[in-house]
């Protein structure tokens, strides 16, 4: 196919390339009849679309919306954007309702939009449209992704939603034991149900210890300790990683003395 085929939504390549004003630019016709020069890049990823006769006033009555609706459009449109491989690669699209922006903002006024809320699918492989979308907060969001990260045990791997039911236990308990109180996937699935701890309890040279007691022993913050069991590394491994970053640290030190 030569470019004066090449067709990009309502533009078509008629002519060679020029250069305006320091950029190469393709002649496109319209569908409307009008000729624009516009750059390949822009129409290969679909920001330019037409001469400009596409584009409507909307009766926008929050402008947040109108923006949850455009990102909307782009994840599902666009093939060059960082989280491609999440919608357009998988072939995530919207309905064809929601092609008009006053269907999606009748529909976000009338089941629960609020300025803190996010635009979440209930189904993640299933389409933006009225049946699959909710309003929820950023927190429920990251939840809801992090119920998506798989684990490996026994040699089989699930993801968490699906670990929480085969051990029978609240899918938000598991989430908490694991992102909230640091332990590790292993620890979080062998815990007895009933009261919850407040505080992680590591074991250690014969000891039992918090996690800030652990991580004062050792020479550390608490923090360091609670995203190396999040990444997996045993108690040991913990403790050699801290010995040798304080060690290195003290190099530097002597150095720089």
């Amino acid at each position: 196919m030569n470019n004066k085929e090449k067709r990009f939504e309502n533009l078509v390549i008629i002519g060679e390339p020029k250069r305006i004003n320091g950029r190469i630019k393709q002649m496109c016709l319209c569908d409307c009849g009008n000729i624009k020069y516009v750059e390949m890049s822009k129409l290969k990823s679909g920001h330019t679309k037409s001469c400009g006769c596409r584009k409507v006033k909307y009766k926008i009555k929050n402008r947040r919306i109108f923006e949850c609706w455009e990102n909307m459009k782009q994840r599902c449109d666009r093939p060059n954007r960082k989280d491609s491989k999440y919608y357009h690669e998988k072939g995530i699209t919207y309905c064809k309702e929601w092609e008009i922006y006053e269907n999606f903002q009748e529909w976000a006024l009338n089941n629960g939009y609020k300025d803190n809320l996010t635009l979440d699918r209930k189904d993640g492989s299933l389409p933006y449209c009225p049946e699959n979308c909710r309003w929820i907060t950023i927190e429920e969001q990251q939840r809801n992704r992090s119920n998506c990260l798989n684990y490996t045990h026994d040699g089989e791997t699930k993801t968490l939603a699906e670990w929480a039911r085969v051990f029978g236990i609240n899918r938000k308990t598991l989430y908490d034991r694991i992102f909230k109180l640091g332990y590790s996937f292993e620890e979080a699935i062998r815990k007895p149900l009933g009261k919850q701890k407040t505080s992680v309890f590591i074991e250690y040279d014969g000891g039992e210890y918090t996690q800030s007691g652990f991580a004062k022993l050792i020479g550390c913050t608490p923090q360091h300790v609670s995203r190396l069991r999040k990444m997996g590394y045993s108690t040991e491994q913990i403790v050699e990683r801290v010995k040798m970053f304080n060690s290195k640290k003290e190099l530097k030190i002597e150095m720089e003395g």
